[in-house]
Order: structure tokens, then sequence, then C-alpha cells
């Protein structure tokens, strides 16, 4: 296995984890805001966030997927993985 399918694992195994951990605090806090209005300002961040984690872990594993069978898209796939890994960031970097 190449180190840049490896690298692209470990981007895909924590884009994975995230995303559905954001998710199941996603569905609690939907199902809390009934009972706790406070929460309802959190909701909308949270879902944005897992919704970028979800895109990085499509194009991760699309782009895994190309590495490993060596298909002619796969430069492709890591630069749309990239961006979207950078796009990520900066979208977490403090104002």
């Amino acid at each position: 296995m190449r180190p840049l399918a490896i690298l692209t694992g470990f981007v895909l195994g924590s884009a994975v984890s995230i995303t559905f951990s954001m998710a199941v605090v996603g569905l609690l806090l939907m199902i809390l805001v009934s009972d706790y209005p406070q929460v309802r300002g959190e909701i909308r961040p949270l879902l944005t966030a897992a919704g970028l984690f979800l895109c990085l872990t499509i194009a991760a594993g699309l782009s895994f997927i190309g590495l490993l069978r060596e298909q002619p898209w796969w430069w492709l796939a890591q630069l749309v993985m990239w961006v979207i890994l950078g796009g990520t960031v900066l979208y977490f970097l403090p104002d």
C-alpha cells in the first residue's frame, strides 16, 4: 500500500468517526430542544459542521477507492479531498 493511500485512510477514518459523532449529537439535540430551548441555537452550527465532514467523508472514500483500484481519476479525487479538508480547517479557525 502506498503512503498516500495510508494517509487517505487516516483522513477517511477520522472523517467517518467525526461525521457519525456529530450526527448522533445532532439527533440528541433535536430530541432535547423541546425540554431545553437554549440548545436551539446550537443545532444549526452543528449540522453545518456535520455537513462539512460528510462531504469530506465522501471525498476521502472516493479518493481511497480510486487509489487502491488505481483508477485514472484518483488524482482528481485526491485534489477534491484536500480542498475540502482545507476548507473544513478554515471553517473552524477563529475569526
